[in-house]
């Protein structure tokens, strides 16, 4: 064991000195960052970090102003205290700050960065945007799909009377309801189906979850890039086992849309159909694609 360590600690040395004099260098070309704490080579502030986080955040910010940066491992970060100026980086410098990080989450689960929630600012993000905004969410269209919200808040009512009978006075857990109902409504005006109580719904929603869960948790690649040298990390295994399954379930979607046309007229057809149309309009249009 002595021996093994002998071998590698000049290698490990000569790796912590390289990567001082990089932090060093780099340091001095962005001298125009916000003031911070003082970080170590390697890990940044991580140290710093403690709980309560927003009482962490907050002792930095009275000690180093609204503005200050941190580091992350290998990643710099802006934190902004002041809602005066948050608000001014959400109106005048909004596309200055439009960029998102590239995180291995936006890699696995966004198709590499290309959807719409994952994408920098750029013509990719644009184009997806102005689909989005005119296709799906304008007003004449979701007027138009307004009959399925209709419907389906309907027959929750009924199925709560079935299942109440003749008794005068019942108690009604509506908490797990809502999320059902909400289900069947996006997936109606998505796609046209309803899953109610198919092994498709809870397979919807076991992604969903697992993807919420993982887009919201921290991983230590994103801070220390040089760890994928070592293989796939635990975090990594789920996200490509996620993707999958989000790909067998789509994928089964798309093609049960296309062998199950819609005798509706264009505004009531379900937003998965406009997709279609234009993938076939434009079959090399790099925005309508199977992977985004």
């Amino acid at each position: 064991m002595d021996q093994i360590w002998v071998c590698y600690t000049p290698t490990i040395l000569t790796i912590t000195l390289l990567l001082t004099l990089l932090t060093k260098i780099h340091r001095k070309q962005n001298n125009k960052k916000p003031p911070g704490p003082q970080p170590i080579p390697i890990i940044g502030h991580l140290h710093l970090i403690t709980q309560p986080l927003h009482r962490f955040l907050q002792d930095l910010s009275s000690q180093y102003g609204s503005i200050y940066s941190l580091k992350f491992g290998f990643r710099s970060v802006v934190v902004i205290s002041s809602p005066t100026i948050v608000e001014e980086c959400f109106t005048t410098h909004d596309i200055v700050l439009a960029n998102r990080p590239r995180l291995l989450v936006g890699q696995h689960l966004n198709y590499d960065w290309t959807t719409l929630g994952a994408a920098s600012y750029g013509p990719l993000w644009r184009d997806l945007r102005r689909i989005t905004t005119l296709e799906f969410f304008s007003n004449s269209r979701l007027n138009s799909l307004s009959y399925i919200r209709t419907e389906e808040i309907k027959l929750l009512a009924k199925n709560m009377v079935e299942k109440i009978g003749d008794d005068q006075f019942t108690e009604v857990e509506m908490r797990p309801k809502f999320p059902e109902l909400s289900f069947n409504v996006i997936m109606r005006m998505v796609v046209g189906m309803n899953f109610l109580g198919t092994e498709e719904a809870k397979m919807f929603r076991g992604v969903a979850r697992d993807v919420f869960e993982l887009s919201g948790a921290s991983n230590a690649m994103d801070c220390f890039p040089f760890l994928k040298w070592f293989g796939l990390s635990k975090a990594e295994k789920k996200m490509l086992s996620v993707r999958k399954t989000m790909d067998y379930f789509l994928d089964g979607l798309i093609e049960e849309c296309k062998r199950n046309k819609d005798e509706d007229g264009e505004n009531r057809r379900p937003m998965i159909y406009k997709l279609l149309n234009l993938q076939e309009l434009d079959p090399v249009n790099p925005l309508i694609t199977r992977t985004n």
